[in-house]
């Protein structure tokens, strides 16, 4: 796996915050904020959130099974 850069019209958030998961939250955090002062609601809510994390958990297990030969 390598890091990925996030292009610039999807940084929400100052440069100054560091990466990581301080900077996953408060790119939630302002996308959040902005839905409620625009009153456009986030378009994620607790289903997706558990299908997104059985599809990471799933690219997880295929990154430690290693390259599959055909």
């Amino acid at each position: 796996m390598t890091t990925m850069v996030v292009p610039d019209e999807h940084q929400w958030v100052p440069a100054q915050v560091p990466p990581g998961p301080a900077l996953a939250i408060a790119q939630l955090l302002r996308r959040f904020a902005e839905g409620i002062r625009s009153g456009t609601p986030l378009e994620t809510d607790f289903r997706l959130a558990v299908r997104r994390h059985e599809l990471f958990a799933a690219l997880e297990r295929a990154s430690e099974a290693g390259p599959i030969t055909l």
